[in-house]
């Protein structure tokens, strides 16, 4: 069977090998590996199982496997995942398997009951075709093969999200993770194991935020995914993958067997190890991939790593454990190339000088060695072949700037000479640089354009390093070959100015007709092929590049290149491209990745999110519900009933009150009754019981959060949810929660603490009860109007009850904080008000005072508010007198505070000496009475 959880995306890719499955019933799905070949593969599977009802799966590994499939009874999917995988590419041909493939495709073809699936590297496909012409004809006509070339950006926003649907994560992850699309889809590392393996790591506790770091430091560099790689492999792979550390790439893979047999023959008991064609396949699943390129007549497989970070991981490892991998990599050097990553590698780890000096003089002795380099074996045949240039330039490789021919080599090793080489390479390399000079000199025609972009660097390493003493005629050379071959001397393209400015500016001054000379020449010559071949962006921007020039080197442009510059430009055609079809295109293909990310918000994330009801009138008059129900939700001002209020704003939270009204028939008017009756409701909807929906309104936390997984659900509620499994479908049937996708969420928080309010009197804990409603019901914003409309409910339908549980805490709670205070009666009251108020332009504008509940209580029961009782005793006249001694200043905002008013003395002539005493005096009469 397929697993049961599985990344399922719509690509392009998908829908293709769908339309050759339907009209073939067979398909070959070759590609790179870790490209998604077997996910693809198994979603067709999927597909196939689930729309046409197939009753079998079946995964096959060899042929007799695929034979003994075939005479399965009823239909059936087959899935044959890497095909000749298992078997190394010499025995392609002695084994045959191709003819016996090609005899299963055409009896497949001819059958109703059955759907073959067959998935390939795309160069063991290309190798084993080679031996079979008949099964490459019938792949050809019948058009069985799907290669899986680089995903479109579409493609791999699909993809990513795929992926973040499977990992049920929480929905604040899943909302930041969304979020970071683009840049996932736009990162040089973009690989679909790499995101696999970072959201297996992706835990439900953490921070939205950490998880885009992290997802960012998966990308960067994967560390932690290739640790677990690499550790994971085989001793030989791991060998092999430390190897290529050296290894320029992309490498022939014969190239890269010699390097590999070159350090097992040293070992004892090598025939014991694993040969290099098993170690290429298992290194294939996660590291490598290999690329069958058509340069030659047999044609040339081609190994480089699936992802630059697995070449960042090697360099970490290395960095931190060089000592141990040394001797993989010493007895593996076989090329003068392999020498220099060698020379890179120790430069970017901080080896020690003595190590450098061993490896750079190893290279000067391996200097005549064969060309390694893939790229300039081949680059002719590469350069005019666009399918495998853009095979090469579209996986990773290293850079290169030096010719592997020429003076390259010798070029690219003085480069790299480091301080503190002994006298005896010092000198070889002065004598190799005189020599280079001297033949630049004398035959600057023969000089190649690759070795003279690189020369500022290798004067500047001699220069810098001691080895060269007089720079002048060593720049004189360079500047003239550099003219007389017609190349640019743009500063930035020489870049060697900033090395040793005074000697530049010499030669400035020397040379300075001698320069101005040929940059007409040749801004002359290079404006006007661009305006004769009328391209007109080629045009302006050599101009710019001609106007900067001559002002790099402080010179004005003649008047004649002015006058020749207009001339050319009216050859220029108006530019005929049809600019609004390539903007089209591009709009188009934004807004592809647009629409993804509109569906995956609409149809994935955004469902369990409340929907907002903005007209409450409206939706009831549209809606279909019964008149009867609507004439009650009709009768009372809802919007204005804090006990309801929060059953009104969302569609969710509104149908769950039709339902209710529904089975009642009318809506409670106070807080007993309402909860009462929704803890009845809820529980007649469900075979829930009190003792649950209690616990678990104790144990989520749906203040902070009220939206969770399953997996969450379960670690608050464990003992619940694990001993009943069909508890959170029946939450979902009683519309205490909300289920999308894999979340859940709470209703809303009203409903929860009504029925835990609900549930505790029908218990008769009238105690409880009452510390719930100070607890959990009297919190959040307007707490002061809703204390009042709750407290005045209670006190009419329940007093015996409000008095003893609520009323009489509060003045005891009251009371007893003002006992902390120091001082006289006044002086407690006022510090434990703590009001301080706001005055601009002699006006109240605000401010802030002490939020306790039971002040609040107290005051809805003395019948008068202190804070606004206070607040109008600041009349003009007072708040003059304020500015007077003070208090307030003439401009800016000044704060006010009882503390500062009984200060200067003034809380008699304000009046608020007797608002304070009316206060105390009803506290002190409250706690008296009760």
């Amino acid at each position: 069977m397929i697993e049961e959880k599985q990344i399922f995306v719509e690509t392009s890719v998908y829908k293709e090998i769908i339309s050759k499955v339907h009209k073939n019933k067979t398909v070959i799905i070759s590609g790179e590996p870790g490209v998604g070949k077997t996910m693809l593969g198994k979603q067709v599977a999927l597909f196939y199982l689930g729309k046409y009802h197939t009753e079998t799966f079946i995964n096959v590994s060899d042929m007799n496997d695929l034979y003994t499939a075939l005479k399965i009874n009823g239909k059936k999917v087959i899935f044959f995942d890497d095909f000749w995988g298992g078997n190394q590419l010499e025995k392609i041909k002695v084994q045959n398997v191709s003819k016996e493939l090609t005899r299963i495709i055409k009896t497949v073809k001819k059958r109703n009951d059955c759907i073959l699936i067959i998935t390939t590297r795309e160069y063991v496909l290309e190798q084993g075709l080679k031996y079979n012409e008949e099964l490459r004809n019938i792949v050809k006509k019948y058009k069985l093969e799907c290669l899986i070339q680089q995903y479109s950006d579409a493609d791999k926003l699909q993809i990513y999200y795929g992926h973040l649907k499977h990992a049920e994560l929480a929905w604040k992850q899943t909302y930041e993770l969304m979020k970071h699309g683009n840049l996932v889809i736009n990162s040089k590392n973009y690989n679909p194991r790499v995101l696999e393996m970072f959201f297996e790591s992706v835990e439900t506790n953490m921070l939205p935020d950490k998880c885009t770091r992290i997802l960012d430091r998966y990308l960067e560099c994967p560390l932690d995914f290739w640790k677990d790689i690499f550790n994971g492999l085989s001793k030989e792979a791991r060998i092999l993958y430390v190897i290529m550390a050296i290894a320029p790439l992309p490498i022939e893979a014969s190239i890269l067997r010699k390097f590999y047999n070159n350090y097992i023959q040293k070992k004892e008991n090598s025939y014991e190890w694993k040969n290099f064609f098993e170690v290429q396949i298992e290194l294939e699943k996660t590291v490598i991939r290999t690329d069958l390129y058509d340069v030659t007549a047999d044609k040339v497989l081609v190994v480089t790593f699936q992802n630059p970070s697995a070449k960042d991981f090697l360099i970490d490892l290395l960095k931190n454990n060089f000592f141990h991998y040394k001797n993989i990599i010493d007895d593996s050097c076989m090329y003068y190339s392999q020498y220099v990553e060698y020379l890179r590698i120790l430069d970017i780890i901080g080896a020690p000088i003595e190590i450098y000096e061993t490896i750079y003089e190893k290279a000067l002795d391996a200097i005549d060695t064969d060309s390694i380099l893939f790229y300039d074996k081949y680059k002719i045949i590469l350069q005019y072949n666009d399918k495998e240039i853009q095979k090469y330039n579209s996986n990773f490789k290293t850079y290169e700037k030096y010719s592997d021919i020429g003076m390259g080599r010798f070029i690219q090793l003085l480069t790299m000479y480091n301080t503190g080489n002994d006298n005896n390479i010092k000198n070889k390399m002065k004598q190799i640089f005189m020599i280079i000079m001297r033949n630049i000199n004398n035959y600057p025609e023969l000089v190649l354009s690759e070795d003279l972009r690189v020369m500022p660097e290798a004067i500047s390493v001699m220069y810098k390093n001691g080895l060269l003493k007089n720079v002048m005629p060593i720049l004189e050379i360079y500047m003239d070959v550099l003219m007389r071959n017609w190349k640019s001397i743009a500063m930035y393209d020489i870049e060697i100015n900033d090395d040793f400015p005074d000697v530049w500016e010499k030669y400035l001054e020397k040379h300075r007709y001698e320069i101005a000379q040929y940059l007409e020449k040749y801004y002359t010559a290079d404006i006007c092929m661009a305006a004769m071949q009328d391209d007109k962006e080629e045009f302006e921007c050599s101009i710019v590049l001609c106007e900067e020039c001559f002002f790099q080197y402080k010179l004005e442009i003649p008047e004649n290149l002015k006058q020749k510059i207009e001339i050319y430009r009216s050859w220029i055609e108006d530019e005929d491209t049809n600019n609004e079809e390539i903007f089209f295109q591009n709009n188009m293909k934004k807004q592809d990745i647009k629409e993804i990310q509109n569906e995956f918000e609409k149809d994935f994330l955004f469902p369990i999110r409340p929907k907002k009801i903005d007209n409450l009138p409206e939706w009831i008059a549209q809606s279909g519900i019964p008149s009867e129900i609507k004439s009650i939700l009709c009768s009372k001002n809802l919007q204005d009933d804090l006990l309801l209020d929060k059953f009104i704003n969302d569609e969710d939270s509104l149908n769950f009150l039709v339902k209710f009204i529904n089975y009642e028939m009318q809506l409670p008017d106070n807080i007993c009754d309402i909860t009462k009756k929704f803890i009845n409701y809820v529980l007649k909807q469900s075979n829930l019981n009190q003792e649950d929906i209690y616990k678990f309104i104790e144990n989520v936390n749906y203040r902070e959060n009220s939206t969770w997984t399953q997996e969450q659900l379960k670690e608050m509620c464990s003992d619940i949810i694990l001993e009943n499994e069909m508890f959170l479908p029946n939450m979902v049937e009683a519309g205490i929660l909300i289920k999308s996708q894999h979340w859940y969420r709470c209703l809303n928080d009203s409903l929860l603490i009504y029925l835990k309010l609900g549930i505790l009197l029908s218990q008769n804990k009238i105690a409880d009860f009452y510390k719930s409603i100070k607890e959990d019901f009297l919190d959040g914003p307007d707490i002061y109007e809703k204390i009042v409309y709750v407290c005045t409910n209670l006190y009419e339908t329940d007093y015996f009850n409000f008095k003893k549980y609520l009323l009489v805490p509060a003045i005891k709670g009251i009371y007893q904080e003002l006992l902390q205070h120091k001082g006289n009666w006044e002086d407690k009251l006022i510090d434990y008000l703590d009001y301080e108020y706001e005055c601009e332009n002699n006006e109240i504008t605000g401010g802030i005072g002490n939020g306790d509940t039971d002040l609040q209580i107290i005051e809805v029961f003395s019948g008068s508010e202190l804070w606004s009782n206070i607040e109008e005793k600041f009349t003009k006249e007072n708040i003059k007198k304020l500015q007077e001694v003070g208090i307030i200043k003439q401009k800016g905002v000044s704060k006010i505070t009882l503390k500062m008013i009984q200060e200067k003395g003034l809380l008699h002539e304000f009046g608020i000496h007797e608002e304070l005493e009316i206060f105390w005096n009803k506290i002190n009469k409250y706690k008296d009475e009760v």
